[in-house]
């Protein structure tokens, strides 16, 4: 008997892995298609390594901590500075490859944040039911109906100013998308049966969801993923902006655009280049997301 129960079940191991390996590769091949997608990825990769090796590529790093060159206050682009300096001689090129350290790491802290907040949330209100699901997404309701941008000025405020502060808020704003989208995928899987076999067999609860449940849910949370990050570097730029995120002399991108508002329309680069690599960067994944969210979608197949 149990020879006759093993036989069907090794003969289905060793089906799921050739499955899997090759509904991967379909989607990489729907993926690397997306042209849009492939420029998209150009873009993030390219920033992604600026990030890594700012240091080593700013021609003056120091610039970057807040050195101060009076005489060269305010220069224009030029051979000697790319990007123009800013009002206190720093090399507005340095400061723009070494803030990109700070912004991206903003947006990836603050949906990995997110994550570790509503995916938990949203698994136990799903699975739970009941008392606990409505306590779970009431709560989550609350978040959602205040504006995003104004509760994380509100938090933002109360927690004081500074980078750290503001991606707190941001991961306050942002946790209660990834708890109503989880939630809802499993609402949507936990009466399906593999789910119910899970439970026949003697799979507890947390097994249940950890094992079965939310490795399911990892498309629509990656395609919301590579779609949040963009507009959380978007939002942390708009906190340092008004003062509430990033404070000089860090060179985050939002808190240079802010400092070199002044000096607009005379010493235009101050504002131009910090702005345009928010620009690149929101673009940059954005595409990719499109990109994933095309190829992740099933009806996408050919």
């Amino acid at each position: 008997m149990a020879t006759d129960v093993a036989a069907p079940a090794a003969s289905l191991a060793a089906g799921v892995a050739p499955a899997a390996t090759s509904n991967l590769r379909r989607r990489l091949r729907r993926f690397t298609r997306n042209r849009v997608a492939i420029v998209g990825l150009g873009i993030v990769s390219l920033l992604v390594l600026i990030a890594i090796f700012a240091p080593a590529l700013a021609p003056y790093p120091d610039d970057a901590a807040g050195a101060v060159h009076a005489p060269d206050a305010l220069l224009p682009p030029s051979w000697a500075h790319p990007f123009g300096t800013d009002d206190l001689g720093g090399d507005v090129f340095s400061r723009v490859l070494i803030g990109a350290r700070y912004s991206l790491a903003v947006g990836v802290a603050v949906v990995v944040l997110a994550i570790a907040i509503g995916v938990p949330l949203g698994a136990i209100a799903g699975y739970a039911g009941g008392v606990t699901n409505e306590i779970i997404m009431r709560a989550t309701d609350i978040f959602l109906t205040i504006p995003g941008i104004v509760l994380a000025l509100a938090i933002g405020s109360a927690l004081g100013p500074g980078l750290v502060n503001a991606t707190i808020a941001l991961a306050l704003v942002w946790w209660p998308g990834f708890c109503r989208l989880t939630q809802g995928q499993v609402l949507a899987l936990r009466e399906q049966t593999f789910v119910e076999a899970a439970r026949v067999v003697g799979a507890d609860g947390r097994r249940v969801v950890g094992r079965h449940i939310l490795p399911n849910t990892l498309t629509p949370i990656t395609v919301k993923i590579s779609m949040d990050i963009g507009f959380v570097i978007l939002t942390a730029a708009g906190l340092s902006f008004i003062g509430i995120g990033a404070q000089p002399p860090i060179p985050e991108w939002g808190a240079m655009v802010s400092l070199g508002r002044q000096f607009m329309p005379d010493w235009w680069w101050y504002v131009t280049f910090p702005g345009l690599a928010i620009f690149l960067a929101v673009f940059g994944f954005n595409m990719v997301g499109d990109g994933v969210r095309d190829a992740l979608d099933p009806r996408g197949a050919r």
